[in-house]
């Protein structure tokens, strides 16, 4: 099934539209003005420029990867880094 760029730019908008919605509702029960972007569907450009922008857009400050991957390859290094820590304590 072919799918046209049209609807995934659709689809990604849906979906940070709705995440929005749900940092909105988070904050204005907890007080929290802080989002941080992390996982593997942020290695999706088009869906963490999305986030980010309307985050932003709405007073948000957004935490986000800048050196190191946002999936398991971060998840990975931060368990090095961990693991280098703890052995240095030792």
């Amino acid at each position: 099934m072919m799918v046209f760029p049209h609807r995934r730019a659709r689809f990604h908008a849906a979906v940070a539209q709705v995440f929005v919605a749900a940092a909105e509702l988070a904050r204005a029960a907890t007080g929290v003005q802080t989002v941080a972007l992390s996982g593997g569907c942020m290695a999706n450009r088009r869906l963490a420029h999305l986030l980010r922008v309307r985050l932003e857009g709405v007073g948000f400050k957004v935490l986000q990867h800048e050196r190191v991957s946002p999936g398991d390859g971060g998840l990975s290094y931060g368990q090095a880094a961990v693991a280098a820590a703890r052995n240095k304590l030792k």
